[in-house]
């Protein structure tokens, strides 16, 4: 119907059917990123199809090999994107390491997902969104989790709502991706949203 354009978007990053006002609406608001798919869908599809399956009984190699197949289609679907290959290839090595009953490590996962997708596509080192989806992730996995205990060693930090106190970790997270993505969002688009 008349919400295909903004639901091709959000799922196939195809903007073509959303009509101009619309896109400045979601630019203004600063939420434009939204309509770029990004690791972010990729963790939600991985997350349904994982509830799913996990409801269906299957055993973790099982999940793990019918998620793998379903983020290759939509890799392939995206042509590879490199935050949807860099989502897409953290979720296989995450439910990989379930599968063995091994935890993975998030900086080693994401070092292992930033060599394979350099080895399939060695130039997207040059490429905006590969720079931000990586460098974002790194600041969430380091910065993100000092900024969080920072908070924590706060007085009164767990006295108070829990709603406020997820918003607070929420916005520690949002604070270390826009750090560590800082600089190349600066030289790239000459100006940086708070």
């Amino acid at each position: 119907g008349g919400e295909s354009g903004l639901a091709k978007a959000l799922l196939l990053g195809d903007r073509g059917g959303i009509e101009e006002a619309t896109a400045l609406d979601f630019r203004d608001a600063g939420v434009a990123h939204v309509l770029a798919v990004s690791g972010l869908h990729v963790g939600f599809l991985t997350a349904g199809l994982f509830f799913l399956l996990r409801a269906l009984r299957l055993s973790p190699r099982a999940q793990l090999a019918a998620i793998a197949a379903f983020l290759l289609f939509y890799c392939r679907l995206l042509d590879f994107t490199p935050s949807v290959l860099r989502a897409s290839l953290l979720s296989v090595i995450y439910l990989a390491g379930r599968a063995i009953k091994r935890r993975a490590d998030p900086l080693t996962s994401l070092s292992a997902a930033f060599l394979a997708t350099l080895l399939l596509r060695p130039l997207d080192l040059f490429n905006l969104g590969f720079q931000l989806s990586f460098l974002a992730v790194f600041g969430i996995f380091t910065l993100g989790d000092r900024v969080k205990s920072m908070l924590d060693r706060q007085p009164g930090f767990r006295r108070m709502p829990k709603a406020l106190r997820r918003a607070a970790e929420a916005w520690a997270v949002t604070f270390s991706a826009g750090a560590m993505t800082l600089v190349p969002t600066v030289n790239a688009f000459h100006r940086f949203s708070l």
